[in-house]
Parts: structure tokens; C-alpha cells; sequence
């Protein structure tokens, strides 16, 4: 179970700093759903698949019904495990966990058609690399305007 990370929305720069729960939690979490099936997967990948699913959800959630869209965020963003989100839901556990992987798989295709997450890591890439170019304090203080606007 995560407690918590720090994260810009770079992908370059996650640091996690508290991880702790039980294996047997994991398993009943599915954590395969947020790592794509990996075993032996580090607790650094672990959070980089997290990252990446609440990436797409904050750019794309609103294209999930509102049904697929309490179960993704109950368990990708509040933690909660699938037998807490299918009683909650009148669900069984393996029809909320087949929910989260639909999800995740109809967001990837999202990003994979319109490539906006791409385009914003990109423009921002480009403008980190531009600030080096920039001279005077003007210059700086525009790019770093429009490095918090397009973080978000």
C-alpha cells in the first residue's frame, strides 16, 4: 500500500518515500493491474505505473462513464482494495478488477490516438531546454510562467 509520493508531472523526476503493507495485501490489490503483470517488480516501477494511470485518468477520466470512472478512482487513486470497492459497488472482485483493466486499457488507447500527455512532456522538455537559451531576467521569469501554466 502506498502512503504517499511526491511527483511533478514529469515522469523524470518521481521519489517515493514511504511504502509499507503486506505482500498478501498486493496480491488481493491486483497490483498486476497497475504494473501490467511483472513479477519482481520494484517498488520504483510499481509507482512509475501508478503515475502513468493517474496521468491518463486526470487528462482523459472524463471520457470513462461515471460508473467505471468511482471504481477506477476508489482503487487508483484512494487505495482501496477490490473487495472493499466491490461491496461497496455490489460488485465481485473480479468484475471491479476487470473494470480497473478496462479502464486503464481504454485510457492508454486515448493517449495512444490523441497523444496529449506526449505533447505536453514534450512542450515541456522544450521549454526546460529554452531556458537555458534565454538571457535576461524577463526572458526567464516568461518561461517560467509558461512552465507553471502548462503543468497545470
Amino acid at each position: 500500500m502506498i502512503i504517499g509520493f511526491k511527483v511533478t508531472y514529469s515522469m523524470k523526476d518521481i521519489s517515493l518515500y514511504s511504502i509499507c503493507g503486506d505482500p498478501s495485501d498486493a496480491e488481493a490489490r491486483g497490483e498486476s493491474i497497475q504494473n501490467s503483470g511483472s513479477e519482481g517488480s520494484s517498488a520504483d516501477e510499481q509507482l512509475r505505473g501508478i503515475v502513468e494511470l493517474t496521468r491518463l485518468y486526470d487528462t482523459y477520466g472524463p471520457l470513462l462513464s461515471d460508473h467505471n470512472r468511482v471504481i477506477f478512482e476508489d482503487y487508483v487513486l484512494n487505495n482501496y482494495s477490490l473487495a472493499e470497492i466491490a461491496s461497496d459497488q455490489g460488485l465481485t472482485r473480479q468484475g471491479v478488477r476487470d473494470v480497473v483493466l478496462r479502464c486503464s486499457k481504454k485510457l492508454r488507447d486515448y493517449e495512444s490516438r490523441l497523444g496529449m500527455l506526449s505533447r505536453l512532456d514534450l512542450a515541456l522538455e522544450m521549454l526546460d531546454s529554452l531556458e537555458g537559451y534565454i538571457e535576461g531576467s524577463e526572458g526567464i521569469s516568461m518561461a517560467t510562467k509558461l512552465k507553471k501554466l502548462l503543468e497545470g
